[in-house]
């Protein structure tokens, strides 16, 4: 086996402008990119003697290197920071060295009692939701924004009186949502709830047209309404099936 040859460019200097905090961006140059050959797309980042840093930014024509939120975080980047790096060149993989500033954020000693445990909450993806559950039903109605094309149903609005009252409905307990059903064009009566098995506790079957939620526990299915959408299925089978993974952020 022939030992790859590896090419060390640089050093390079950027400084961070005052936009590039706010977008987590990083202007890498055009010279820089041309004197090493440097394809555009993804780029792989590292920090000098920090081996458990390792950052997956994009490059983007004009020379700027984006999703650098990583980055900026653990160095405290600001205004006017002078970045110093080189650009290692082995075979097809590129990665960008970061070598100055090579620092990690000063531990906070304020004695805040408000302030957060260190704890992991993962955050909302779409091509990670096989690890995420939703905490409260505001949860619920994000996860159903996103994977609404791959239902039967669209998001139109919450409800409130006024709308009830458009609708000349009344309820025992007030829904959550009006969905259209596409293929009726249909407006149903939407509840959503994180686990199925919540929405006897404050609701009649009667009331609802459609029940979403992210967990389908509910063993008596004829305390539900007729309808039943159950995100967390939909969402594993698409991640399986890799048909929805071109539209993460």
């Amino acid at each position: 086996m022939k030992k790859r040859k590896q090419n060390l460019y640089g050093p390079f200097k950027t400084k961070i402008a005052p936009s590039y905090k706010t977008l987590n961006i990083i202007n890498i140059g055009l010279n820089q990119i041309r004197h090493c050959d440097i394809k555009f797309g993804h780029l792989t980042v590292m920090l000098e003697n920090n081996a458990e840093f390792l950052a997956q930014g994009v490059l983007c024509k004009n020379g700027i290197l984006t999703r650098m939120s990583k980055l900026f975080d653990l160095l405290g980047l600001h205004d006017e920071t002078e970045l110093e790096f080189i650009i290692n060149s082995t075979g097809n993989k590129k990665i960008v060295l970061v070598t100055s500033p090579n620092r990690k954020r000063k531990k906070s000693h304020s004695k805040n009692n408000n302030s957060f445990c260190h704890v992991h909450i993962e955050p909302f993806r779409t091509n990670n939701l096989q690890n995420w559950n939703p905490s409260t039903e505001n949860d619920v109605y994000v996860a159903f924004g996103y994977l609404q094309n791959y239902t039967s149903y669209n998001y139109c609005c919450g409800v409130n009186i006024k709308i009830l009252k458009e609708l000349r409905l009344r309820f025992n307990s007030k829904p959550d949502a009006i969905v259209l059903e596409k293929k009726t064009k249909k407006y149903l009566i939407a509840e959503m709830k994180i686990k199925s098995s919540d929405f006897k506790i404050n609701h009649n079957k009667i009331d609802v047209d459609i029940l979403i939620c992210w967990i389908d526990d509910e063993k008596d299915k004829n305390k539900l309404p007729s309808k039943t959408l159950c995100l967390q299925e939909i969402a594993l089978t698409n991640l399986l099936t890799n048909e929805y993974c071109n539209i993460c952020i």
